[in-house]
């Protein structure tokens, strides 16, 4: 599996996400800097890449298209944070969420929060029954139903620790 960065993030994140063992490349590296949206999406949708980004664009692309690919982890509430602390937010939990992402997932992550949604494939859309698509949340010791197929863990691991 391999990562692509979105221009929102700092190009250093790929020699530290490499260094700890996950492939990666920036949008500069390959001349997308200043593309658009749309043609990210479909770059890394085309070359097998999970594209992680802070722009919620790319969810939204995702859901107007009915797409399965590619995954995608947004980082939310990161703005104000340097790139190391993405770093150490993105090594300390990405290996949790290695195999949802090659199932085809949206991975919300945050300094207090991390949310996994499921992609429906294309043959999944035709049979789902909405009604039956919940499942439970996590927060705070309190269980409750949710709709969609979202699994939402409420602590994260930090850098050095196990999940």
């Amino acid at each position: 599996m391999r990562f692509l960065l979105d221009a929102n993030l700092s190009p250093k994140l790929v020699t530290a996400l490499t260094a700890a063992g996950h492939a990666s490349r920036h949008v500069d590296e390959m001349g997308l800097l200043s593309a658009s949206d749309v043609t990210i999406f479909d770059r890394a949708a085309v070359d097998g890449d999970v594209l992680i980004t802070a722009d919620s664009d790319f969810t939204n692309l995702l859901a107007a298209r009915g797409s399965s690919a590619p995954s995608v982890v947004l980082l939310r509430h990161v703005g104000e944070l340097a790139w190391r602390e993405h770093e150490a937010l993105l090594v300390a939990n990405l290996p949790a969420v290695l195999g949802d992402l090659q199932e085809g997932a949206v991975v919300s992550l945050s300094p207090t929060r991390l949310a996994i949604r499921r992609l429906a494939h294309r043959e999944e859309l035709l049979h789902v029954d909405h009604s039956l698509t919940t499942s439970v949340v996590r927060r705070a010791g309190v269980d409750r139903r949710v709709p969609r197929r979202c699994r939402v863990v409420a602590k994260l691991a930090t850098n050095g620790s196990s999940r």
